[in-house]
Formats: C-alpha cells, sequence, structure tokens
C-alpha cells in the first residue's frame, strides 16, 4: 500500500495550511496553543471566517452549503487547523443535528436551520442523557405529550455541554409508552430561550461549565408541523447510517429515523396569541 500523498492532496494541504496562518486570529491561537479557556466567541468568530472560505461545513454536501470533500480532504483540513493552533468546529450542529435533518428535515426546516448552523447564529446542544438514563436510551423519562399544534415537555437531561451558551437543543424524549420503550422515543428541536426551560450548571474539578443539566417545567411548546406522523425513533436505514459515518464520527444519526415523513419535529417558543420568534411550516 503506498501510503505517500498525491501531488493533488499535497496541493490541498499546502492550501489549508496557507489559510489558517493567514486568518486565525493570533488571540484565538495563543489560547489554543497555551491550553487556556476558549470562550464562545472564539468559537464563532472562527466558525465564520471559515464560512466565508467556504470550508464551515467540512462534511457536509454543496447542497447544502458544505464543502463536499472526501474523507482525505477532511483528514488533512482537521491535521492542518490543529497543528496551527485552531480551535475545533463545534460538532452538535455540524456533525449531529446537521446530518439528520438534510436526511429527514422538511425543505422549510432545512431552510430555516442549516445556514444558521454554518453561520453559528444558532449553537445547538444535545438533550439525550438523563440521571438515570445514559446508553441505555430505552431507560429516558423526559416526556413529551401532543396536545393538538403543541408538546408539553417535562423532565430533566444532564450533561448537557455548552448548553448554558446554546440557543437551540435537540433532544430525545419519550412519546409513547405502549410497547417496546425503545419504539417510544422522538426527536424534537427545542428553542433553549422558551420560558420553562432553565439551565443549571455542573461544576468540575477544572471549574469550567462546559456540562449543565437542564429542566423543562412542564411548559408548552408549540408544534410547527402541519401534518404527517413524526414521532417514534426505530433503527437507521444502512444507507443512512453509512453516510453520517463518512460525514463524522460524532453524527447524531446513530440516534434513529423518523417513521411515516421526512420532517423532523421542530418545536418553538410559544405563549398564549402570541406567534413565535420563528415559523417553520
Amino acid at each position: 500500500m503506498d501510503l505517500r500523498e498525491s501531488p493533488e492532496t499535497q496541493a490541498f494541504r499546502a492550501e489549508v495550511a496557507e489559510f489558517v496562518a493567514a486568518r486565525l486570529p493570533p488571540d484565538i491561537r495563543a489560547k489554543v496553543l497555551g491550553f487556556l479557556r476558549i470562550e464562545r466567541d472564539d468559537y464563532v468568530r472562527w466558525q465564520r471566517i471559515l464560512n466565508e472560505r467556504g470550508w464551515g461545513a467540512p462534511g457536509w454536501p454543496r447542497e447544502h452549503g458544505g464543502t463536499g470533500w472526501d474523507a482525505r480532504q477532511r483528514t488533512v483540513f482537521e491535521e492542518e487547523c490543529f497543528l496551527a493552533g485552531a480551535p475545533r468546529q463545534m460538532p452538535f450542529g455540524l456533525s449531529m443535528v446537521g446530518p439528520v435533518l438534510q436526511a429527514f428535515g422538511s425543505p422549510q426546516q432545512q431552510k430555516r436551520f442549516l445556514p444558521r448552523i454554518l453561520t453559528m447564529e444558532d449553537w445547538w446542544c444535545q438533550g439525550y442523557s438523563e440521571p438515570g438514563a445514559g446508553s441505555d436510551l430505552a431507560s429516558l423519562t423526559t416526556r413529551a405529550e401532543r396536545r393538538d399544534d403543541i408538546y408539553i415537555v417535562s423532565g430533566q437531561k444532564t450533561w448537557t455541554s455548552f448548553a448554558h451558551w446554546a440557543n437551540w437543543i435537540f433532544c430525545l424524549v419519550r412519546t409513547r409508552t405502549a410497547g417496546k420503550p425503545q419504539e417510544g422515543i422522538s426527536f424534537l428541536l427545542i428553542d433553549m430561550t422558551t420560558p420553562g426551560v432553565r439551565v443549571k450548571p455542573i461544576r468540575t474539578l477544572d471549574e469550567v461549565r462546559t456540562s449543565t443539566r437542564c429542566f423543562w417545567m412542564t411548559w408548552p411548546f408549540r408544534w410547527p408541523i402541519s401534518s404527517g406522523k413524526r414521532t417514534g425513533v426505530g433503527p437507521l436505514p444502512s444507507s443512512c447510517s453509512a453516510t453520517s459515518e463518512r460525514r463524522s464520527q460524532e453524527s447524531a444519526c446513530a440516534s434513529g429515523s423518523w417513521h411515516g415523513s421526512k420532517d423532523v419535529a421542530g418545536v418553538s417558543r410559544s405563549a398564549a396569541g402570541r406567534s413565535s420568534r420563528i415559523q417553520v411550516p
């Protein structure tokens, strides 16, 4: 096996290295190489610099604003960013919920959410683990009860990394209790600024607040999807699983698929008589 890089790969590596050396802000580089705390604004600034260059989503296809790179190009890009002292790109939007929206989201949802992931106008966090449910998702107790066009969500998530910085969360919730517990789980997109959502820090030894606990205080969330069945998580088709694995090792596609529709259930801020700050048909 010849492991030497092709001339094309060498040229691409040089292009990436030159760009990162020229555009990575010195203060961010100093923090990364000095093992100092990286703030929210640092991640956002670097993501927007990459996005301006067209490199905001190395694992996405071009039709959704990504680079369309192959595995070798993505590896080269990550290596050169690491060597130059660039912060990592946050995976929650790019590698987790983004591929799910591309595979299962409606055109309206893709138009609403995907561009804001690229610019980090939306910072996403992941609501999977609970005090009594980690890898065993069948033990989930956070509930979402559908009433007409809203969900009533109540429960708690834990180890929710960067939830104190996030304004959206993709969340696994229990929408059905009958049958196998693994089949009564649904995937919701929840606006973190909604009244009734509380975030509390988990203090770790290094005193860096990256993990949090999130609470839902039985609050109504408007369900802006107009028709079709969008609840129930089941085994992924092999094609989706393989595609997501190629895009990122951290892809959220491993969490399941949505039966009966290609829409992901989205929820947003609501109050009696007031419209949400986003509208997704």
